[in-house]
């Protein structure tokens, strides 16, 4: 378009749209009368698109130009059916185009896309239905899977309609390995005793046989016993060279780190940034390995504290990591009544959903093991 003055364009409605498409109108500022066939195409990539303010009316677009040379216009919307084809100058152009995600009759668009480009197939789109996880996407109503989550495809000329296919989650146990105190507490904030830290571990353990060592200051009818011989027995704990085990002593963070680390049998560390965890300690590759792990953090100061005493609260921290254990928080809130409750742990507590996890055997599906549980039971 070519004007000395400023100019009102009048644009009819294409076939098949009406005032309530939704359209696009973009500007080509860059493309002149003078160029050729074979310049447009050349520099169109190079070339300032701009969005252009217009007025729907009736049956017709309104838009105002500028005095200026020719450049071309283009009306946009999206075209179902369309080759993806475009003209400058005002003609129909629809090349780009949604992934719809269908589920029964939930529908979510991503998009847009331009035909050849790359789309990553999606996975939280919409809530599982209860017992059910996405096993990947169906081009089908009710077909098999094509696509499973983070496949990858080249967008054709069209829109594509995917749709969910779900199967029966494996659901899993996690167990209690606390029980808080007769009196209804649980102690969040209390340091914990060597021997209670053995019981956690040992609540945990899958398989209870095998040889029992004993300590000097470990009775056989003692609560805890059991579970620090079978523990010592496995080579998880270990105590004093004078051959006892100070059930009853405070056990410190870095005492409980190297625990958690033979319980796991995990590799130890060979780098560890707290500038309290010196290199030549015991304890320095149980604390690099937990660490590189995900298991633990330190203070806000940088610190770690390796002879600080351990919280029962930053225990269950640091067993859920381990176990790669999470409550589910709403399920939790529907079923207050369900579950065991303590009268010391609000739900403000900065580790009250860690607590309530370790507190609380359940079922529970998950779609991988990168996703949240979803509890399905409390037991």
């Amino acid at each position: 378009m070519k004007a000395s003055n400023d100019v009102t364009i009048y644009w009819p409605y294409p076939e098949g749209t009406d005032k309530t498409t939704d359209f696009e109108l973009l500007h080509f500022e860059d493309l002149h009368r003078d160029m050729s066939s074979n310049d447009v195409v050349g520099d169109i990539a190079n070339c300032t698109v701009s969005p252009v303010t217009f007025t729907k009316l009736d049956d017709h677009i309104e838009f105002k130009i500028g005095s200026g040379g020719f450049s071309p216009f283009a009306l946009v919307w999206e075209g179902e059916e369309s080759d993806g084809s475009s003209s400058s100058g005002g003609s129909h152009t629809s090349n780009t185009y949604y992934v719809r995600y269908h589920n029964d009759d939930e529908t979510e668009k991503d998009g847009k896309f331009i035909p050849g480009e790359t789309v990553t197939v999606k996975g939280n789109v919409f809530t599982a239905p209860v017992g059910k996880v996405l096993a990947g996407w169906s081009l089908e109503e009710d077909g098999k899977v094509d696509y499973k989550v983070g496949d990858t495809f080249r967008m054709p000329g069209s829109s594509v309609d995917l749709y969910a296919v779900w199967k029966d989650a494996e659901t899993e146990s996690h167990s209690a390995y606390i029980s808080g105190y007769p009196d209804g507490t649980v102690g969040p904030d209390k340091t914990i005793t060597r021997a209670e830290a053995a019981t956690m571990f040992y609540n945990l353990l899958t398989d209870k046989t095998g040889d029992a060592k004993a300590f000097t200051d470990v009775p056989a009818n003692q609560w805890y016993a059991k579970a620090v011989m079978t523990l010592a027995g496995k080579g998880v704990i270990s105590g004093y060279p004078d051959g006892t085990f100070k059930p009853d002593a405070s056990i410190t963070r870095a005492e409980f780190v190297t625990m958690a680390m033979n319980f796991a049998n995990a590799e130890k560390g060979t780098a560890c940034s707290f500038p309290d965890v010196p290199q030549n300690m015991w304890y320095y590759g149980a604390i690099a390995g937990a660490t590189q792990n995900g298991w633990i953090s330190g203070y806000p100061d940088g610190t770690f504290g390796p002879d600080r005493y351990i919280t029962r609260a930053e225990v269950t921290s640091v067993i859920n990591r381990m176990e790669n254990r999470a409550a589910d928080m709403s399920f939790m809130m529907d079923h207050l009544d369900e579950l065991r409750t303590f009268s010391d742990l609000s739900f403000g507590h900065w580790a009250y959903g860690s607590m309530m996890e370790a507190a609380n055997g359940h079922d529970y599906t998950r779609a991988d093991q990168n996703s949240y549980e979803s509890w399905v039971d409390i037991h």
